[in-house]
């Protein structure tokens, strides 16, 4: 075999496997956010809240928050700095949009989404787990007591 023919497989395993990814990744995406569309449905909540808090949401904010701010902070710093940078941004904007302090819990969760993000650069991996984390808050604010932290 010439080095050309053992390239030129390299190359096709390597697309394949890229290609394997990627439904991968849609596929859990489609997964997570059914398993996420269920827990939210059991709180009782709007289909319009639903849709935004598990669709929209996750999606805006992960592209914001991941593919924008985290990727420009891990240009200029390592990954421990841009993911809590990153987490204390999206904590503080939270206190922002609600005009509440213990909306900053949310950076705990975000560090999470910062991890999973630095290991596999996946904004739809992200996102799925938004989704999901989004949907269980919603379900427990449905059913669970409130936290002293209004969680």
């Amino acid at each position: 075999m010439n080095g050309a023919t053992i390239e030129s497989r390299l190359a096709t395993g390597a697309s394949a496997a890229g290609t394997s990814v990627r439904r991968a990744d849609t596929a859990l995406l489609w997964v997570s956010l059914l398993l996420a569309a269920a827990l939210a449905a059991s709180s009782g909540a709007g289909f319009g809240r639903i849709a935004v808090l598990i669709v929209f949401v996750p999606l805006a904010e992960e592209a914001v928050f991941r593919a924008g701010l985290q990727e420009a902070l891990l240009r200029r710093h390592s990954a421990l700095i841009a993911n809590g940078l990153t987490a204390l941004a999206f904590g503080l904007v939270h206190v922002l949009a609600r005009g509440d302090a213990s909306a900053f819990a949310v950076a705990g969760p975000a560090l999470l989404l910062g991890a999973v993000y630095g290991r596999w650069r996946r904004v739809r991996l992200c996102a799925a787990l938004h989704a999901v984390m989004n949907a269980v808050w919603l379900a427990w604010a449905a059913v669970g007591p409130t936290t002293p932290l209004g969680l």
